[in-house]
């Protein structure tokens, strides 16, 4: 697919099934320090076969978020304990639903089944939106309040569209990529399952992946060509059921739009954001285009378009040649004499 995301960056989607995974989601511990290093360690070893990077060019730092922000599932800031004792907590009380089951003489009894009842979802902020705030860091103009107050918004958004109950957000601003994870469950507080347990209904999240989100971020933006959007719009047009889109692709183009109008509002109140945001943007067009004429199958295209081009022109040139030839041939039969050249006999010559 154009546009694949080879740099390993972790599951977008994935069990918080572990005291290491609530660990790991808090991005002040040292748990996800750990995890962080190891996650570089991984890029270092599939940097060569990487099909295309869509990351800001720079190194993203966002002091006013001081290394992340964890929320409850009411988007209130909470502190490091009481996100870890709420998600541990939580994996336990939803790691079982029960159901109701009826025996062969018609009685009804409850069963109590296991499951991963808590899960976790990262969705990532458009690289030219996180490159723009975090230089509008860099010049002192704090942006923790607009990247909160995004985050509640779709938090609220992924309840509206999933069904599932919110129990933390968290965000992570210093890992190259600003992106938050949504911890959610997929069972109530009555033990029971938010989603049918048979039949045709949904049964968890219906997800694009960041590779189709990545590519259709970049099209539509503009910055790459809609000819690299085809596969990655098929492969969604196949995964699509009803018509509803994929919950991950929504909550991005959610996410796009909130960083617009935040970037908009920014930089009306500010003389000096203004330049900063349009500078962004055409810095990170520049290396996104510059990034994807480096990518093997871009390569490979221009390399058969130029041997198309090689071959088309050395059939025309044989074709001149040819052409030449007759009109060589044509010439001699037409004008012997003068082609012999003077003196040679001929009608009225010898005079």
């Amino acid at each position: 697919m154009s546009g694949r995301r080879a740099k390993q960056r972790g599951r977008t989607h994935a069990i918080v099934g572990t005291e290491r995974a609530v660990a790991h989601l808090d991005s002040t511990s040292e748990t996800h320090a750990r995890d962080r290093e190891l996650a570089k360690r991984a890029e270092k070893t599939v940097a060569g076969v990487i099909i295309a990077d869509d990351s800001p060019p720079d190194t993203l730092k966002f002091p006013s978020l001081e290394g992340g922000v964890l929320l409850g599932g009411d988007g209130r800031e909470i502190s490091s304990e009481e996100h870890e004792s709420l998600l541990n907590g939580l994996r336990k009380e939803r790691g079982h639903y029960v159901v109701t089951q009826r025996r062969s003489d018609g009685r009804e009894y409850k069963r109590r089944r296991k499951t991963n009842g808590l899960r976790q979802l990262a969705i990532s902020f458009r690289p030219e939106h996180a490159l723009a705030y975090a230089r509008l860091e860099r010049v002192g103009l704090g942006v923790r309040r607009e990247v909160v107050d995004e985050v509640r918004r779709l938090g609220a958004e992924f309840k509206r569209l999933s069904g599932y109950r919110l129990e933390a957000l968290e965000i992570h601003p210093e890992e190259g990529s600003l992106h938050l994870h949504l911890v959610y469950s997929t069972v109530g507080p009555d033990q029971k399952l938010l989603h049918p347990v048979g039949g045709a209904g949904r049964k968890g999240l219906r997800l694009a992946g960041p590779s189709v989100i990545g590519t259709l971020r970049l099209v539509e933006a503009g910055v790459w060509p809609e000819s690299d959007g085809r596969l990655a719009r098929k492969w969604l047009a196949d995964r699509r059921r009803g018509g509803v889109e994929p919950v991950d692709l929504s909550l991005s183009q959610y996410l796009d739009g909130l960083a617009e109008k935040a970037l908009l509002a920014v930089g009306s109140r500010e003389p000096t954001a203004l330049a900063v945001i349009t500078g962004a943007r055409a810095d990170y067009v520049k290396c996104a285009r510059e990034r994807r004429e480096a990518r093997p199958d871009v390569l490979e295209e221009r390399v058969n378009e130029l041997q198309g081009r090689n071959d088309r022109l050395s059939s025309e040139v044989e074709q001149l040649r040819v052409e030449l030839a007759l009109a060589k041939e044509v010439q001699v039969n037409r004008f012997p004499a003068r082609l012999r050249g003077p003196n040679l006999g001929g009608p009225g010559m010898g005079m």
